[in-house]
């Protein structure tokens, strides 16, 4: 009886072993579950570099009521009519912060501030002569009048609230739209005169006069307005989005007088609305 109950127990003590062994073996060939995969998040500060181009416009006026006086016989224009197309290379920086409402939808704020050489002009002319006849004398005269006009942007910035669809997790279509300040200049020039000469029946034609005179002028001020446009931008490896956009801004007015010198006074005024197309790189902090 003595001997069963230990054949008994040695058995059990075996088996007990060796399902421990199984235990074991299995527990060290099966690999822990995979990570989950990363979340991509739009939410946090970013800043970034941009290039691109812009093209506008300029419109505006050159007045001079002054100028009549060198019509002589004739008739001159004394008002000028511009309307120029600024254009050039732009460059900058922007920085912003998002935050992401949902597996949707992302809003944010941005600004931004811009180099730039877009800029235009233009020059402007007009002549007219007269006779005048009298016995035995004839007056002449001949006049003429040139202008110049030249409108740039120097510089921009912006500040914009942002609002878009994520159309993929990694890829934000959005509108934006905002505050747009910048240095705009306008300046130019004019110069009128007038050459009188007398011919006698018999005595042929002499120069008996002229008269000329000249303005310059040239404003530099900090332009307000507003901005409305949209892009999308893309998620790339670590930190790093891209983006490509589009702004209509909008600048005001400029105008400005100076006194020319011969008793009157030159007056201009200009509107400023541009379109930036630019392309650009943003760093995302904390993701």
């Amino acid at each position: 009886m003595r001997e069963s109950l230990i054949s008994v127990f040695v058995g059990a003590g075996f088996g007990l072993a060796a399902s421990g062994l199984a235990l074991a073996a299995d527990m060290a060939v099966k690999a822990p579950p995979p990570p989950p995969a990363p979340i991509n998040s739009w939410t946090g500060f970013y800043a970034g570099g941009n290039v691109g181009y812009s093209w506008g416009n300029a419109s505006g006026d050159l007045n001079d009521p002054a100028i009549a006086f060198f019509s002589g016989l004739g008739s001159l224009p004394t008002s000028f009519s511009e309307s120029l197309k600024p254009k050039g290379a732009i460059a900058g920086g922007q920085f912003g912060y998002n935050y992401q409402i949902n597996p949707t939808w992302v809003v944010g704020l941005e600004a931004d501030l811009q180099a730039s050489n877009e800029h235009a002009s233009n020059s402007q002319g007009a002549s007219t002569s007269g006779v005048s006849v009298a016995p035995f004398i004839t007056g002449l005269t001949s006049s003429t009048v040139d202008t110049t006009f030249d409108a740039r942007i120097s510089w921009f910035g912006t500040a914009r609230a942002r609002a878009g669809v994520l159309i993929t997790p990694t890829t934000l279509l959005y509108g934006t739209g905002g505050l747009a300040f910048g240095g705009a200049k306008v300046s130019g020039s004019g110069a009128a005169n007038i050459n009188l000469t007398t011919c006698l029946a018999r005595g042929g034609c002499i120069p008996t006069g002229s008269a000329s005179g000249v303005f310059a002028f040239g404003q530099m001020t900090i332009r307000t307005g507003w901005t409305l446009g949209g892009g999308v931008e893309g998620a790339l490896a670590g930190h790093w989005t891209w983006k490509a956009e589009y702004l209509y801004l909008n600048l005001g007015s400029e105008n400005g007088s100076v006194a020319d010198n011969f008793g009157g006074f030159a007056s201009w005024n200009a509107k400023f609305a541009d379109n930036i197309l630019r392309v650009g790189l943003n760093y995302r902090f904390g993701n």
